[in-house]
């Protein structure tokens, strides 16, 4: 899960193309959060009934995202990487 401050870079070989955005322009903040809270309650509905199967062993589940869309080929790519490009010269500006 992209954390909202965070800046990612994407790089494809096959496509020779690169691309970076901002966490929080990939998902919004109250997407995220909507998604931690489904995964969650699924964790421990999930690790209940693993209990109710056997007592000797207990789940660990981890959380695996995957973007079903790709970054270079979203429609706002410009928006998110000209955010970055703002984000670093106002941090240069105020050093």
């Amino acid at each position: 899960m992209p954390h909202d401050d965070g800046i990612y870079i994407f790089g494809s070989n096959g496509l020779a193309d690169i691309t970076f955005f901002l966490g929080s322009d990939l998902l919004p903040t109250d997407v995220k959060a909507k998604l931690i809270k489904l995964i969650k309650k699924e964790r421990v509905d999930l690790k209940n009934k693993g209990l109710d199967i056997t007592s000797t062993f207990s789940l660990y589940l981890r959380e695996m995202y995957t973007q079903i869309a790709g970054s270079l080929n979203d429609p706002n790519r410009a928006i998110f990487e000209q955010s970055v490009i703002d984000l670093l010269k106002n941090s240069i500006e105020h050093d």
